[in-house]
């Protein structure tokens, strides 16, 4: 036997860890004609949809501006229809004024 004092910690008898473990890597695919083939035909329909994207986009920025200059459009005409209306109104009451204004002379005289 071995007579020790009382040690508080474990004595590493067999050193463990050392060596490294083996790491797991994915498995490399070799490019075959076949993946080029899908990746190509992947990247047509993905530049297809890139250019149908940009062409909806432009669309729809044309409408919109178009949708604009008819609101526009219509605020000008609405404009203008609301200044004669006022413009008319005006002269209505400046010829009944003028005419009760009138009317009021003639009795005047009687």
């Amino acid at each position: 036997m071995i007579n020790k004092k009382f040690i508080s910690r474990v004595e590493n008898f067999e050193q463990i860890g050392l060596n490294p473990i083996k790491r797991i890597f994915p498995p490399i695919y070799k490019k075959s004609n076949l993946n080029q083939g899908v990746i190509k035909e992947i990247l047509i329909r993905h530049k297809r949809y890139i250019k149908e994207l940009g062409q909806k986009k432009r669309e729809e920025k044309i409408e919109k501006q178009n949708e604009l200059e008819e609101m526009m459009k219509r605020d000008t005409t609405i404009k203008k229809r609301a200044a004669k209306a006022r413009k008319t109104l005006t002269q209505i009451r400046k010829n009944v004024d003028e005419f009760e204004g009138s009317g009021k002379e003639n009795h005047a005289d009687c």
